[in-house]
Formats: structure tokens, sequence, C-alpha cells
């Protein structure tokens, strides 16, 4: 997929470059199958745009950054000296998104195992005014995880056995700018999970079953 247009502001914010790229793969035998994922993502440009909407003229769409809408909202109180974030033409998105996934089964004769690993990337760097202050992020992520069961069916009884393992990173460097009031976070957070899990069902008769399950 490949997008490229200018901006729908007289700025020229609002407008999109974007590409991305997916890939699938898949392999099939008599005991063993297996589904392969990866993507690729990444987004440019000006990125998003606002207007303020008394300025609206006809099809026109004025910009934040736009003269006659600086203009306008300077003459707008609060008036000078009050502190006022005044859009301007600097604003950009660079975010790319990777992504990778699988999925393995294995038949072992009475059982079959699951293996279902997933890794995600995302790098955010951009600058916004289309909230009508300064939004500057930079923020990296990333997370994995794996998933593996064990799983049987008769005709009387079914029932899986499965862990589950989930680890994420983010490192964000975010600022807010509104007018006198300003925020600025540092953050870093790290998420880890883990999981085991079963649950049988039994036959009981053509009508009946019995289902039994736990998590923890």
């Amino acid at each position: 997929q490949y997008v490229d247009r200018d901006g729908y502001y007289s700025d020229g914010y609002d407008d999109e470059q974007s590409h991305a790229l997916r890939g699938q793969y898949r392999f099939d035998s008599d005991r063993v199958d297996l589904s392969v994922m990866a993507d690729f993502g990444r987004v440019d440009g000006k990125g998003p745009g606002g207007t303020i909407m008394p300025l609206l003229d006809g099809k026109n769409r004025l910009g934040p950054s736009d003269p006659a809408v600086i203009a306008a909202y300077r003459a707008r109180t609060p008036t000078a000296p009050v502190p006022q974030i005044t859009a301007r033409n600097d604003g950009y998105q660079f975010n790319s998104y990777y992504g990778a996934m699988a999925q393995l089964d294995i038949d072992l004769g009475l059982t079959t195992l699951t293996l279902l690993p997933a890794w995600r990337k995302t790098d955010l760097d951009f600058v916004s005014y289309a909230s009508s202050f300064l939004i500057d992020v930079t923020e990296k992520s990333k997370q994995s995880s794996l998933e593996a069961r064990l799983a049987s069916q008769t005709d009387k009884l079914k029932w899986v056995l499965g862990a589950y393992w989930f680890d994420e990173s983010v490192v964000a460097d975010q600022a807010f700018r509104q007018a006198s009031n300003g925020t600025d976070i540092d953050s870093e957070l790290d998420t880890k999970s883990f999981a085991v899990f079963g649950e049988a069902t039994l036959s009981l008769s053509d009508r009946w079953r019995a289902t039994g399950g736990v998590r923890y």
C-alpha cells in the first residue's frame, strides 16, 4: 500500500504520506502446519490539522498556522501579555510500525501442540497542533509474547492445557504546551505477564456436558 497526497488545509496540514507492506507464508504437511506473517508500515508528512470554525471560508480550509488564522487568533481574548500557543508550520510525523507473528501446529498423535509467538515494535516521532495546542511526542515500544497449548479431542472428552508469556517495554518523551500551562512526561514502562490455564469438557450424554477450567 502506498499513499501520497497534499494536505487539505491551506498550510499543508492533514496530508498523508504513508506506505505499508505485509507478507504471509503457509506450509502444510501431514503432521505440521505453519503460518508466518510479517508487516511494516511508515507514516510521514506534516500530520493532522485543524481549523477555527468561525474562520472557515467557503470550501477553503484555513489551517492553524495560516497567517489569517494567526492574526484572528491573536486578536481574540486572552490577549498579550497572557502567554499563548501559536501554531507554527513545523509540524511533522515520522512513525514506523513493525510486526511479526506465527502459528505452528504439530500433531503428536494423542495431542496437538500449538505455538503462537508474536513480536511488535513501534517508533513514534511527531509534532502536532491539531488539538489547538502543541503536542511533541517521541516514543519507542516493543512487545513480545508466546502462547503454547496442548489440546486433544475424542467423542467423550476434549481438553486443553496452555501457558502464556508477555513482555512489553515503552520509553516515551511527551511534551504538551497549552497557553500558560505546560506538561512534560518522561516515562519508562515495563510490563511482564505470565499465565497458565486448562479446561476440559466431558460429554455425559447426547444432551448433557460437564465443563471445568482453571486459570492463574
